[in-house]
């Protein structure tokens, strides 16, 4: 018993401090309550305001409408008109600014503690921009009207109705924290006032329900700051797009669109990020993004850099709750070098193989030449010694002729094999290729149809190049006439140029050429027609031995235009695409004089 009563004392102290504890609680719940209730005749106050400015935001829709499409007499007026509606909207804002907490209220349910009021304060700055933007340009004389007006109209339309959507959306945002204020505390009174050990111990943990949600937000709060200080750090870029506008990007994506910084990409359309061919796509993703879709692979678009630039990212978008608003993140990450790296690989994987497959078609003409010149050699020797022998009879010597004949054909044919084998005699000089081209010019007049026009443009002061004559001469005749075989249809144009070119390795990438021909300076000769043109198949096989597209051509012109240009160093390229005619440019060394 004596251990006993020490206990029951005990118990009493533990009781009667729970009592005062309870008694302090019901004279801060009614302190609290009270200030409820303060708070609670604001509202209407709150809810005028709101109405006010949904009237000024269709006002200023419907002004800038206006604005959009008034004559120059009426614009001064509307845009008084316009300036008086948007400074009424600024004065609202300092309205609600004015609104707090009363005395006895908690601090949490001031209108500005609420997340909504950082989104009515963005969406004014966005409303005053978008207003300041189109009296700046009313103020240049440049007028609204044009598609750059009819833009900035529907930004200033724009900017009004999110300003009065944000207003409307911090307004029931305010009215659900005031009731669920007002509930809490009428549980807390309710509770202390039943007097039992149960509703006090009820009444203990209903006060303190504010401080534990008070420490769950500050470990929010801890938890946001680091991810925002991962999400500043990160090497890709990071952007937040909230109603269609950026809201939030890091100094990655200020890198990645070459902007001053961040904050130049924050207000700007999510959409103007990417390439307008891409942009419909873009949003399309974003809003399928917002409702809640999951992508199981990155998106690859084209973006657009504020210096006009070009690059490729993959895109990774989430859904996310930024300050309270409903948005999605993305996640870009430039893959520009890597497509360019690709690209110029694939270039010259193409280039060797094309290179392989012109080294193995040369070894096979070079030998099938040698072996046919040998025979043709025996051939024609004895058609010769035959002809002596038969000179008397003429019909035997018209045969023999006819003999010969093709024989020598037989030989102009492999000679134009050791040309694209890079093989034959050539005798290298300096030769004036403006003057050798005229020349030649002359000599096929006569073979080209009158109703197709040859002309030549000539640049003065053109270096000579090193070459063979003959065979640079065959360069011309091989060109020209095959320009005026793709002119199908008269009248037609045949258009050869001679001018100094300052050679790059763009050049060089979208030419045919040996390994050792550098960028450098460069006599060009440029032949083009007003032909059929050519599609991607056809420039591919263009340089191929015996491939024609017409039944009754042998092919093999351009080909030995090939091994004339590589056995002179140079390089040789097509642009041609159908219906548009074709350009083949010839790159030739200038001579060293």
């Amino acid at each position: 018993m004596s251990d006993f009563l020490p206990g029951l004392g005990r118990l009493r102290l533990r009781f009667l401090a729970m009592l005062l504890a309870a008694a302090g609680l019901v004279l801060a719940s009614e302190w609290a309550l009270r200030g409820v209730h303060d708070l609670e005749r604001s509202g209407p106050r709150i809810d005028a305001a709101v109405g006010e400015q949904r009237m000024l935001a269709e006002r200023i829709g419907q002004t800038a409408q206006r604005l959009a499409d008034a004559p120059a007499a009426e614009r001064s007026v509307l845009l008084a008109a316009l300036d008086e509606s948007v400074a009424r909207s600024s004065e609202i804002l300092l309205s609600f600014r004015s609104v707090d907490a009363p005395a006895g209220a908690p601090r949490a349910l001031a209108p500005q503690a609420l997340p909504e009021w950082r989104e009515v304060e963005a969406a004014q700055r966005q409303l005053s921009a978008a207003s300041d933007a189109l009296a700046e340009r009313v103020a240049r004389g440049a007028g609204p009207a044009g598609k750059a007006a009819a833009a900035e109209v529907r930004e200033l339309a724009a900017g009004a109705e999110a300003f009065a959507n944000a207003s409307r959306r911090w307004q029931q945002a305010h009215e659900r924290r005031r009731e669920q204020a007002l509930a809490r505390e009428r549980r807390v009174h309710r509770a202390l006032a039943g007097g039992s050990l149960a509703a006090l111990a009820a009444a203990w943990l209903l006060a303190f329900e504010p401080a534990l949600r008070s420490l769950r937000r500050r470990s929010e709060a801890g938890s946001e700051a680091r991810y925002r200080t991962l999400v500043e750090r990160c090497p890709n870029a990071v952007v937040v797009s909230v109603n269609g506008w950026l809201a939030y990007a890091n100094p990655a994506a200020a890198a990645l669109f070459r902007a001053e910084g961040p904050a130049a990409l924050v207000g700007t359309p999510a959409h103007g990020l990417f390439h307008p061919d891409d942009r419909t796509a873009a949003r399309e993703r974003l809003e399928e993004a917002v409702r809640g879709r999951t992508f199981r692979r990155p998106l690859e678009f084209r973006v657009l850099r504020l210096d006009g630039s070009e690059g490729r990212a993959l895109l990774h978008l989430a859904p996310v709750d930024h300050e309270g608003s409903r948005g999605v993140e993305a996640i870009l990450i430039d893959v520009t070098e890597q497509r360019g790296e690709e690209a110029r690989r694939q270039s010259l994987e193409a280039r060797l193989r094309a290179a392989e497959r012109v080294e193995s078609l040369a070894l096979m003409a070079g030998g099938i030449a040698h072996d046919f010149s040998n025979l043709l050699t025996a051939i024609i020797a004895n058609a010769e010694m035959l002809r002596l022998l038969v000179r008397d009879d003429a019909a035997q010597t018209a045969t023999v002729e006819d003999v010969l004949a093709a024989a020598n054909s037989a030989a102009e044919l492999v000679e134009q094999l050791l040309t694209y084998a890079g093989g034959g005699a050539v005798h290298m000089e300096a030769v004036d290729l403006g003057e050798l081209v005229s020349e030649t010019l002359r000599l096929l007049r006569r073979r080209v149809p009158e109703s197709v026009e040859l002309r030549l443009l000539a640049e003065p002061g053109v270096p000579p190049v090193r070459g063979d004559r003959s065979q640079l001469r065959q360069i011309v005749l091989n060109l020209v006439l095959n320009a005026s075989e793709a002119i199908t249809t008269p009248p037609g144009l045949i258009e050869v140029r001679v001018r100094r070119l300052r050679v790059d390795r763009a050049f060089l990438d979208a030419s045919q050429h040996d390994a050792d021909v550098a960028p450098g300076d460069y006599v060009l000769l440029e032949v083009s027609d007003t032909g059929t043109g050519m599609d991607a198949a056809t420039r591919a096989r263009i340089f191929d031995p015996f491939f024609s597209r017409r039944r009754a051509g042998r092919g093999l012109g351009l080909a030995s235009v090939l091994g004339i240009v590589r056995r002179h160093r140079g390089a040789i390229a097509v642009e041609s695409e159908p219906g548009s005619g074709a350009l083949l440019r010839v790159a030739l060394p200038p001579a060293r004089l």
